[in-house]
């Protein structure tokens, strides 16, 4: 059995020996009749490298948080009269000044209401004044002038409140801002007091 290993490690060997005089061989070869070697050359070459300028440049770092923000102003609005909403001035997001328009309620009672007001303090008027011509002459009771003055003065605020809710019907931004999701829409009912986010 020794002989038989001895004869393979002495196979092994010389096999071993062919192969690195086989390698060496190569190389040799290699030096004095082949291209230089490149260590890149099974691969296509070197690798292309971009490159760009150093340039001084000022760095302005951003940052991220969350959070939530609340506005520092907000109104809510209220129609002072009550009606139907007949047109909406403003689009969601828009920013209004104090004083615009927001919303439009149907004024057609509103004017109605100021006309009848208006005749009613035309009537009185020219009773007072007949009052005082009468009064001139002595002709009116005094329990009669003040009556007449009264009705006149009660005309005379009817007016001016029927005005005021004519003028009411358009409802104007109180403060100027950013306007948010208007909580009506055309031909809804609204009622005086009743609030809208703004």
């Amino acid at each position: 059995m020794t002989s038989a290993l001895n004869f393979l490690w002495h196979n092994i060997g010389r096999i071993i020996i062919g192969l690195i005089l086989l390698v060496v061989a190569y190389f040799a070869y290699q030096r004095l009749f082949g291209e230089p070697f490149n260590p890149m050359a099974g691969f296509g070459g070197p690798m292309p490298v971009t490159v760009a300028k150093v340039a001084v440049s000022d760095y302005q770092p951003t940052y991220e948080f969350t959070g939530r923000l609340s506005a520092v102003n907000e109104a809510i609005i209220r129609p002072q009269v009550a009606g139907t909403v007949q047109a909406i001035h403003f689009k969601e997001g828009q920013m209004v000044k104090a004083g615009d328009k927001l919303f439009s309620i149907n004024p057609a009672t509103y004017q109605t209401a100021l006309a009848q007001a208006e005749a009613a303090l035309t009537q009185a008027k020219a009773a007072f004044e007949r009052g005082e011509k009468l009064r001139g002459q002595d002709a009116i009771s005094p329990a009669e002038m003040e009556a007449r003055s009264s009705a006149y003065r009660a005309a005379q605020a009817a007016a001016t409140q029927a005005r005021q809710q004519l003028n009411d019907a358009l409802v104007r931004a109180p403060i100027s801002g950013k306007v948010g999701r208007p909580e009506v829409t055309v031909g809804n009912p609204v009622s005086a007091g009743n609030g809208h986010r703004c």
